[in-house]
């Protein structure tokens, strides 16, 4: 072995045992930016995949969503959501197959959820980089009007338009 690769293998170490002792959810997203960088930032087979990995879990989890974290670009605090959404889109750009397994799981949780608002709205919550996510919101709003509640209707379609604008389907938004 060189010495990157030792060197690698040994930062690899010391991020599992801080994995396994990160005790919170502020802890716990701090641990997932961390070594998702460290992943991006020294790549090698998979490591971009488990970036994306990382950025997903704390997308998948209601709880670490809302964890507030500092943005460089933006100046201040923002949620983990918002952060994970962008190193997402990052990595898609230099690897879109680093999101594959993602884009299956969005895809087979936006069937699953039917015209459930709420499982929609979890659906664009948890995979708001993949394809589904924009098709989940505008069936969510759908739905939400089909049950007459109007006022979750236009805000989940203006949620959708502010966010997925560029491209959804503007009409059905409108």
């Amino acid at each position: 072995k060189d010495k990157k690769s030792e060197t690698i293998e040994s930062i690899a170490q010391l991020y599992d045992l801080a994995a396994s002792s990160a005790d919170g959810e502020s802890q716990q997203v701090n641990y997932r930016m961390s070594r998702a960088k460290f992943d991006r930032d020294f790549v090698e087979d998979g490591s971009l995949e488990a970036a994306v990995k990382l950025y997903q879990e704390i997308l998948a989890s209601q709880h670490l969503r809302s964890v507030p974290l500092t943005d460089e670009e933006a100046g201040g605090a923002t949620q983990a959501s918002q952060v994970a959404e962008k190193m997402i889109d990052e990595v898609k750009k230099v690897k879109p197959e680093a999101y594959e397994v993602f884009e299956k799981e969005s895809s087979d949780a936006l069937q699953a959820a039917g015209n459930d608002p709420a499982l929609l709205k979890s659906v664009a919550d948890t995979y708001p980089n993949s394809t589904a996510a924009s098709k989940a919101m505008i069936t969510a709003a759908d739905a939400f009007e089909a049950q007459g509640n109007q006022r979750l209707a236009a805000y989940t379609r203006r949620q959708a338009y502010n966010k997925y604008g560029d491209t959804a389907d503007k009409p059905r938004l409108l």
